[in-house]
């Protein structure tokens, strides 16, 4: 088993522990959550099958199912 304490008197051993804690740092420092938003939205069928124009084209709404991401107690996506 290597000791630690000619690991810490190693110029090469240093340098990577050195990079090791850098990296550590900047993942702590410059990480940003991933924040996901709930809000109201308009029901189905006041939407659905009912054509809107815009301009020159008619464009109508069906709603289709679809798999939800599961979220967690705080509100993040978990995958």
């Amino acid at each position: 088993m290597i000791e630690f304490s000619k690991l810490l008197h190693d110029k090469k051993s240093l340098s990577f522990l050195s990079f090791l804690i850098g990296m550590g740092l900047v993942v702590l420092l410059f990480h940003k959550p991933y924040d996901s938003y709930q809000f109201l939205s308009i029901p189905v069928s006041d939407v659905e099958r009912k054509i809107i124009r815009h301009g020159e084209k008619c464009y109508t709404y069906v709603a289709e199912d679809c798999l939800c991401p599961s979220v967690n107690k705080d509100g993040r996506r978990s995958n």
